[in-house]
């Protein structure tokens, strides 16, 4: 993405058309390029996400069983290798391959890093 402002101790991030909120790690002005990093447990789904700073829809492209856990595989803003990590209980809803999903993450948890 590109670094289209600051604000607050955020930044703000172009990806295509939409803007994410992001912790500044190692950029420091606007036009900059930056890769952006969020861990997968701090991924919010479903209504979860209604809350975060970052909301936006993703397509479900592969669930990975993990024993205690699931890795969902998305497509998000155009990256294909967007990842949540899920736990694994009994019960519990399980997206499917092709669903539409909300995904959220509050700006602290995604890191706006050099372009590397």
């Amino acid at each position: 993405g590109t670094v289209a402002g600051f604000e607050g101790g955020l930044c703000r991030v172009r990806v295509g058309d939409a803007v994410v909120v992001a912790l500044p790690v190692a950029v420091s002005r606007p036009g900059e390029r930056t890769t952006l990093s969020l861990r997968p447990e701090r991924v919010l789904l479903g209504p979860e996400a209604e809350g975060a700073d970052n909301r936006f829809e993703g397509t479900v492209r592969e669930l990975v069983y993990h024993g205690d856990h699931l890795r969902v595989h998305l497509s998000v803003l155009g990256n294909e290798a967007f990842v949540l990590k899920l736990p694994n209980r009994p019960g519990a809803a399980r997206p499917v391959p092709g669903e539409r999903l909300r995904v959220g993450w509050r700006a602290v948890d995604c890191r706006a890093l050099d372009a590397g």
